[in-house]
């Protein structure tokens, strides 16, 4: 019955190593608790920036330690784009901030948006995977992030996406210059506190808050002398529709004023269009969206040509930075509206005024649609396709009003 106590001690040791050897990998596995982070971000945007410098730093407070920094060197042509991947390897986060502009984070974000089936309104940055978790904007990051960070430690550590070219973009990563001129007798080590995963965010939050953090992290820098080109390239489709669309604008707008410059032998029929409160109706559709979108900072849904939210996203989306653009747009429409509406009551004394208004109005228009859309391939690197429609709306409705608000300029000029 006991036999197999008379095995050989040899045997008894070939038997114990084979079984340490099997189970030593699953118990390596096992301690592995840390989580592993990516974050896409665009270094012209605001919204990436929020997150980045403001509200991760707080949060990873909460886990202590001091984080080793790595990069993947950028090479000359992009250079000022800064890292394409910057990592921090810290005792429970790792994080990898991918850089979008660069060739290796396009080609990084577009294998997430198939292996995750990110839908095209939420193909936006900032964008935070976490395991199979996608968060986007910077509401959500902050918002989730926490609570996920630990779900995560308690299940056990999450390791990278299974992304096809991540693997061998983190074999390329190299100790930091900025981290490598600290010592280890001057690197702080702190106690590592992870929130419970019973706070609530805000509770989570304010624990965060009364942490110190051991240092300044180093963060991926703001980009700021690209060139015209350079932003072109960030989104070359809608940039390329947005200067077609410009230059349309433009042709317009030389074409009224030669039309304008050259002396009217007499006042012309007056012409009544059911185009211009079409348009309106169309153009107060897109503004309304567009006002939701800058009001309520959700994301926009961009369709298959341009980036709406990094344009949204921008500094650009506010006039005066209080005002958003979607609003001036909704008044202006409802003003022409009405206007045209005034214009076509005949007996009206004051029709001849709402032509001009009207006009006026779908100039004016049209000249803050010519900046606007000079700022998107130029400035921002980024078009909206929200945002070229309600300029191609307005440049026809300036169009179509132009000879009314010509021949009422004729007419109170002869009063």
């Amino acid at each position: 019955m006991f036999q197999w106590l008379r095995i050989p001690k040899l045997h008894w040791l070939i038997v114990i190593t084979l079984f340490l050897t099997i189970i030593n990998p699953l118990r390596v596995e096992a301690q592995n608790d840390i989580v592993r982070i990516l974050l896409f971000y665009s270094p012209t945007c605001p919204h990436c920036h929020q997150v980045i410098n403001e509200d991760l730093p707080l949060m990873l407070s909460a886990y202590g330690g001091t984080p080793n920094v790595y990069t993947i060197p950028p090479p000359p042509e992009e250079e000022p784009y800064g890292p394409s991947v910057l990592g921090m390897y810290g005792e429970m986060i790792e994080i990898l901030y991918i850089n979008r502009i660069t060739a290796l984070g396009q080609t990084l974000f577009r294998e997430a948006i198939v292996r995750y089936e990110i839908p095209g309104e939420r193909q936006a940055v900032p964008t935070m995977i976490i395991s199979e978790t996608v968060l986007v904007g910077s509401g959500e990051i902050p918002d989730q992030f926490m609570e996920l960070v630990n779900l995560a430690i308690e299940y056990g550590g999450i390791d990278w996406p299974d992304l096809p070219s991540l693997p061998d973009a983190i074999d390329k990563l190299i100790l930091a210059p900025q981290a490598e001129t600290t010592s280890e007798s001057e690197a702080v080590v702190t106690e590592t506190k992870v929130p419970s995963s019973t706070q609530t965010s805000e509770e989570a939050a304010k624990s965060a808050a009364e942490i110190t953090p051991t240092s300044a992290p180093i963060l991926p820098p703001t980009v700021t002398e690209l060139s015209i080109l350079d932003r072109i390239r960030l989104d070359p489709v809608g940039n390329t529709l947005s200067i077609l669309v410009l230059f349309g604008m433009l042709a317009v707008l030389v074409s009224a004023a030669v039309q304008f410059l050259t002396p009217a032998k007499e006042i012309v029929e007056r012409k009544t269009t059911w185009l211009i409160p079409l348009l309106c109706i169309i153009g107060l559709g897109v503004a309304s969206y567009l006002s939701y979108v800058e009001t309520s900072g959700e994301l926009a849904v961009c369709g298959p040509v341009g980036d709406c939210n990094t344009v949204q996203q921008s500094s650009y989306a506010n006039l005066f930075g209080l005002i958003p653009i979607g609003v001036l747009g909704l008044v202006g429409y409802v003003l022409i509206l009405g206007s045209w509406l005034i214009s076509n009551l005949r007996s009206n004394p004051l029709s001849t005024l709402a032509e001009l208004s009207l006009f006026g109005m779908a100039a004016v228009g049209l000249f803050f649609s010519i900046y606007l859309t000079f700022l998107e391939p130029f400035v921002i690197g980024a078009t909206c396709a929200w945002c070229l429609s309600s300029a191609v709306i307005i440049t026809i409705i300036f169009w179509l009003s132009k000879d009314n608000g010509r021949n009422a300029i004729n007419q109170l000029m002869q009063l």
